[in-house]
């Protein structure tokens, strides 16, 4: 039995593993068990200016595996269905596609980037096995499906074909969510590729599946604030002055509520969100909801000094144990309960303690109790509503 492998470290991220029951190479005598060639990988390591050849990557990827460059085309083609160079072209384009929607880089630039000669080259290709030139394609609206982000997506005043029903949860009852298809939990690839989109929005790095399907972007969670996502987002798929006027418009809102709570809490006065679980407590890091965001930045609030570099640090947070609530504790308190795995009891076991009912917060009735339904998110129309929730519990002081 000839076998050709290649494991970790291959560069095409993926195993091409050939079994032959024969010396001859016939329909039966080749048995592919596994084929990943790993396009997203490929497109992101492979291709530099410098290797322009399509035969030198045919070449390279023989050898790895052990093989003349003939029948490593040969055997490719019978189990593709598409020669090398075709495959090549395709992976390309793709890459190419994604240049074009993330990058401010231009034509020539990302021509050589994914491996032709010139941008007029990259253009005449583009167009023969897209339809469209590379202007047309940044400017066509584009159907998508979202990992992730379907709030920004929706504040920008697009609807996407596809998306996971947790992301659909905090919308369920809108209108706006009509007609969008749930993509399963975990995401069912079958059911995206037959949504037909143009793009794929997720937050994981490691994409080659759905790249297979459609151009996919990984916009990492967590490390912009909303606007300057939603901001990327907008220009990402050509809706700028949407994004822009959703931001205009939130920023008055911000102001607003900034006037409306004005006093409330004293410059000298902390506030942090602290939500309960079966085992502890968790101090809530900036960028991970709860209405974080719009204490510390919309209403320039501060945390106790024993939790700052911890909530408006890098990182989830603080776990704090039960018994060191005190050391921990804002004067202004915003409280979720997980309610999972014991936390709701724990929450009520926590609420009639002597150690809670100790807490200057507690003794001034400043614990504002916060809905996850409502908090857990942090995307632009979630922080839009925890804005008016948060302003409405602040006023409750006056």
């Amino acid at each position: 039995m000839a076998a050709c492998r290649r494991e970790r470290g291959d560069e095409l991220s993926g195993r091409l593993l050939i079994h032959e029951r024969s010396a001859s190479f016939g329909e039966q005598s080749v048995q592919w068990r596994r084929i990943r060639f790993g396009a997203a990988h490929s497109r992101s390591r492979l291709l530099h200016p410098g290797q322009l050849s399509g035969g030198y990557y045919r070449e390279l990827l023989s050898h790895r595996c052990g093989l003349t460059p003939e029948y490593f085309s040969s055997v490719f083609r019978k189990v593709t269905g598409c020669t090398f160079a075709d495959y090549l072209a395709r992976v390309r384009i793709a890459k190419a596609k994604e240049q074009l929607l993330v990058s401010k880089s231009t034509l020539n630039q990302i021509a050589h980037t994914v491996g032709y000669a010139d941008g007029l080259y990259l253009s005449r290709k583009f167009k023969q096995m897209v339809g469209l030139s590379p202007t047309a394609y940044i400017k066509k609206p584009k159907k998508i499906v979202c990992l992730q982000y379907l709030g920004h997506i929706l504040a920008l005043g697009l609807t996407p074909a596809g998306t996971t029903a947790k992301q659909l949860s905090p919308f369920a009852l809108s209108p706006i969510t009509s007609g969008i298809r749930d993509v399963g939990i975990p995401v069912s690839l079958p059911k995206i590729a037959g949504l037909e989109p143009d793009l794929i929005l997720t937050i994981r790095e490691q994409h080659e599946h759905l790249s297979q399907i459609a151009t996919t972007i990984a916009i990492p969670w967590g490390r912009l604030d909303t606007l300057r996502e939603l901001e990327y987002i907008g220009e990402l798929l050509d809706r700028r002055n949407e994004a822009e006027a959703w931001i205009a418009g939130f920023c008055e809102k911000e102001e607003r509520a900034r006037r409306e709570v004005a006093g409330i809490v004293g410059k000298r006065e902390s506030v942090a969100v602290y939500e309960i679980w079966g085992d502890r407590i968790w101090a809530v890091n900036i960028g991970y909801g709860r209405g974080t965001r719009n204490l510390y930045k919309t209403l320039g609030y501060s945390p106790p000094q024993t939790l700052a570099e911890h909530v408006l640090g890098k990182g989830p947070g603080k776990e704090i144990p039960f018994d060191r609530l005190p050391q921990y504790a804002a004067d202004h308190m915003f409280v979720s309960v997980w309610k999972e795995h014991g936390g709701e009891k724990q929450a009520k076991r926590l609420m009639e303690s002597e150690q809670w009912r100790g807490l200057d917060a507690v003794r001034n009735n400043r614990i504002y109790d916060i809905d996850l339904d409502t908090f857990v998110w942090n995307d632009p129309l979630s922080i839009e509503k925890q804005l008016t929730v948060q302003t409405r519990l602040l006023r409750r002081q006056c």
